[in-house]
């Protein structure tokens, strides 16, 4: 479905997406083809987006060459200067060929091999912000995005974590009611005023069962 507009930048959403308005006035989240910034909650995160944010600042006026639609109902292309003479011009390391190859070439996005191998340059553009230590390769531990919302997923998989005395409690209450039998232990050790003779007794009645139930007197009419 290639297409190709003339667009408004409307905000930068972080490193690798925006929302544009196309000539008829309608709003569109846009994900930059080819290239995966830092997440927002990662390292580097913040820098990535203020960098996406001045390359698509610079008082220029952009086009976006659409090439496909993602499950979440963005537009999925390359956005790139009005002037340039198309979306796939020759570059030579020098310019900019558009905004998603500048992120790679200043290295604040990574390649996104996957979903970017239908256009060229983007290789050699991260082989140079790597030799450069451009971006996010100052570091020497590089988390890539698609690890990151990887570990992200396999996290929110795992079954909550409680304490020990969370757990004993809800054992304990499933056997004892709503108050729970830990609930019992702890307030019968814990009375600093109490007799001894009274935190046995709650221990027992605790053990045992309810407390002794009252007889009801009947009623007669």
């Amino acid at each position: 479905m290639p297409e190709d507009y003339a667009v408004k930048i409307v905000r930068v959403i972080d490193g690798d997406s925006v929302k544009v308005r196309l000539p008829s006035g309608e709003e569109r989240s846009v994900r930059m083809y080819g290239i995966d910034a830092p997440e927002t909650a990662q390292r580097r995160g913040d820098s990535s987006t203020r960098q996406l944010q001045k390359i698509l600042g610079s008082g220029r006026d952009w086009r976006l060459h659409v090439l496909d639609e993602d499950h979440y109902q963005r537009l999925v292309g390359l956005i790139y200067r009005e002037d340039a003479e198309s979306a796939y011009r020759n570059h030579d390391g020098t310019g900019i060929l558009s905004a998603n190859h500048e992120m790679v070439r200043t290295g604040w996005a990574h390649w996104y091999e996957e979903y970017g191998d239908k256009i060229g340059e983007f290789q050699n553009l991260e082989r140079y912000a790597k030799k450069e230590r451009l971006g996010v390769w100052q570091d020497d531990d590089i988390l890539y995005p698609w690890d990151f919302r990887k570990r992200r997923r396999e996290q929110g998989k795992q079954p909550k974590q409680i304490g020990w005395v969370e757990a004993i409690s809800m054992i304990f209450g499933a056997f004892f009611g709503r108050k729970g039998l830990f609930t019992v232990l702890m307030q019968a050790s814990g009375s600093s005023g109490g007799s001894r003779r009274r935190r046995k007794s709650t221990l027992e009645r605790a053990l045992t069962g309810s407390t002794r139930k009252r007889r009801r007197r009947k009623k007669w009419y």
